[in-house]
C-alpha cells in the first residue's frame, strides 16, 4: 500500500485497484530489469568499468540505490575509472537515490572539480546545489 501511495494513489482497496496499479508500473520495471540484464550481459561479453557504471544505475533502479553502490564500489581501484568524473557523478546520482544528500553533494562537487567540460561543471555544481537545498 505505501507503493500505491507514493504513486499518488491512495489505498489498494480491490483486484482492480492492485491490477491498474500494475499496469502502471509494468513498463518501468520491465525496462529496468531489462537494461539490467543487458548490462550484465555486457559485463561478461567486454568488461569495461563504463558498463559496469550504467549496469550499477539498472541495478538501483531494480534493487534499490544500495546494490548500486556495492556494485559501483567495487570500481574503486580499477585505475581506468577510479579517478574518473563519471564514477564520481554515479555516487552521487546513486546517493542522491538513498537519500544521503550530503554524501551526494560530496560527490557531485569532486565530480565537477574532476571533469574538463565546463558544461558539465556547471550541471554537477547545480546537482551538488540541489541536494544542499533538499537537506
Amino acid at each position: 500500500m505505501a507503493d500505491a501511495a507514493r504513486v499518488g494513489r491512495g489505498p489498494l482497496s480491490s483486484p482492480d485497484d492492485v491490477e491498474d496499479l500494475l499496469r502502471e508500473l509494468a513498463p518501468q520495471v520491465l525496462a529496468a530489469l531489462l537494461r539490467r540484464h543487458l548490462y550484465e550481459l555486457l559485463d561478461r561479453v567486454a568488461p569495461n568499468p563504463m558498463a559496469t557504471m550504467n549496469r550499477a544505475l539498472a541495478v538501483a533502479m531494480v534493487r534499490g540505490p544500495d546494490a548500486g553502490l556495492d556494485l559501483l564500489a567495487s570500481l574503486d581501484g580499477d585505475s581506468r575509472v577510479a579517478r574518473h568524473h563519471r564514477l564520481f557523478a554515479m555516487r552521487g546520482h546513486l546517493l542522491e537515490m538513498d537519500g544521503s544528500l550530503a554524501a551526494a553533494r560530496a560527490a557531485f562537487e569532486e565530480a565537477a572539480r574532476r571533469t574538463a567540460s565546463a558544461p558539465e561543471k556547471r550541471y554537477l555544481l547545480r546537482r551538488a546545489h540541489a541536494c544542499l537545498a533538499d537537506s
